[in-house]
């Protein structure tokens, strides 16, 4: 059971331009006096004090996902202790409190309702793949909050709040098929797996994106079990195919091991599509066996080097140095998942309320976490749907970095950015 769980992580793996702040019997917004004025007047938002917010963050630290999601913390203190050094938000210090929801549903409806309940807590962070637990609860009390959507839930309440969306019954997008397609892919062989409905879900909306862009997909079936299916079957299957595209949404270890093969016996596809990967210590486990292979993120990728990837590292490094390598995904996504929820909490002005703070920030669009992200997001129609914009690393020929796929389509205004349109279906 843990297992799975975990392959739903890997495969789920972000200021304001317009809004309309619309407070339930508060209507100050803005300056430094209005934040005093609120001050004077009392807010009596739970959670909410003359000096401070207080909010609950939710992380497995311990469980079968507790090392796994380790650097998730360390991302949410960087954000946290950045926001307080520049004066908090409205002037009010964020304070919070840390339970562990053991990656168990049931314990994590447990622990939230220990923060909401007896903590008081303004609204909660969710570094968990268990949120499903206690969301039912935070959505009767109208709970913001903001997390990692690793569950369909994530697609289902307009109180919690995600930055992109691995589930969803929305349609697809075709930025997909353009990538591979730029990339001189015709004819794809879609490997799947029998465990879990994450990989099947996602896998699906890839094929869509395909199949849109007019690239044809093999019957095969491609099943990959771990348990009944070697790297070497599922290497000789691929290569008699004769596919010259091979989307894997399947473990990148796993995926490893069948690429070391298929380098053995002259598999040499033009596009390998990872659903997951980016991440230096898989290079560093695996070498030039992953050689080629292609991923994406919803996220500027940390070769790209930008000033807002320099605040990011500076935060980390001030205020999280326990991590050693802060360059990794979990806790990149951590900090921007934490920075949506400080988002919401500027944007809710300088006298809070929960609702106040769900329907300004689902109204919100154009947040890209101060350049972070690959596009920008709009919370409201971008709800339940997964990105249209991403970015595509390749490993290098030496297995040992990444390199940024360029987009060289005429009229791209960002050659690090590939993005595409949603489908009609």
């Amino acid at each position: 059971m843990a297992r799975r769980h975990h392959r739903k992580l890997r495969v789920a793996g972000g200021l304001v331009t317009s809004a309309v702040i619309a407070l339930a019997g508060c209507s100050l917004v803005g300056s430094a006096d209005d934040g005093a004025s609120a001050r004077k007047a009392g807010c009596v938002a739970p959670g909410v004090t003359d000096d401070e917010i207080q909010i609950g963050f939710v992380v497995p630290d311990t469980g079968p996902l507790a090392k796994p999601l380790a650097a998730m913390r360390s991302g949410f203190d960087a954000r946290i202790g950045l926001a307080n050094a520049d004066g908090g938000i409205h002037g009010r210090r964020i304070v919070a409190t840390a339970r562990d929801d053991e990656s168990s549903p049931a314990t994590n409806n447990e622990v939230v309702r220990d923060l909401i309940d007896r903590k008081n807590v303004f609204g909660l962070v969710e570094a968990t793949t268990a949120a499903s637990g206690g969301a039912d609860y935070l959505h009767d009390l109208n709970i913001p909050v903001a997390g990692l959507p690793a569950e369909g839930v994530w697609s289902k309440y307009q109180n919690m709040f995600a930055y992109s969306y691995v589930f969803g019954e929305g349609p697809s997008v075709d930025t997909f098929g353009r990538y591979v397609k730029a990339r001189g892919g015709t004819t794809a062989a879609v490997i799947r797996t029998d465990i879990g409905d994450a990989p099947q879900d996602f896998s699906s909306k890839i094929v869509d994106s395909l199949v849109a862009t007019g690239i044809r997909i093999l019957p095969g079936p491609f099943i990959w079990n771990l348990n009944t299916t070697t790297p070497e079957a599922m290497a000789q299957q691929l290569k008699a195919s004769g596919a010259d595209t091979i989307i894997a949404p399947i473990s990148s270890d796993e995926l490893a091991d069948i690429m070391r093969v298929g380098q053995r016996i002259g598999l040499k596809p033009r596009v390998m599509l990872a659903a997951n990967g980016y991440d230096p210590s898989l290079l560093a486990r695996q070498g030039n066996a992953l050689a080629g292979l292609t991923t994406f993120v919803n996220y500027v990728p940390f070769e790209a080097r930008t000033p807002s990837q320099q605040i990011y590292l500076n935060a980390m490094s001030e205020f999280a140095p326990q991590l050693s390598r802060p360059d990794q995904e979990l806790a990149l996504v951590s900090y921007i998942l934490t920075d949506v929820f400080l988002h919401g909490l500027e944007l809710a002005g300088p006298c809070p309320t929960r609702t106040g703070f769900i329907d300004t920030l689902r109204g919100s669009k154009g947040y890209n976490a101060s350049g972070l992200l690959a596009g920008d997001v709009d919370f409201r129609n971008d709800f339940g749907r997964i990105s249209s914009c991403y970015s595509f690393v390749q490993v290098n020929d030496a297995g040992t970095g990444f390199d940024i796929v360029r987009n060289e389509a005429p009229g791209a205004q960002n050659a690090s950015l590939w993005c595409g349109q949603r489908l009609d279906h």
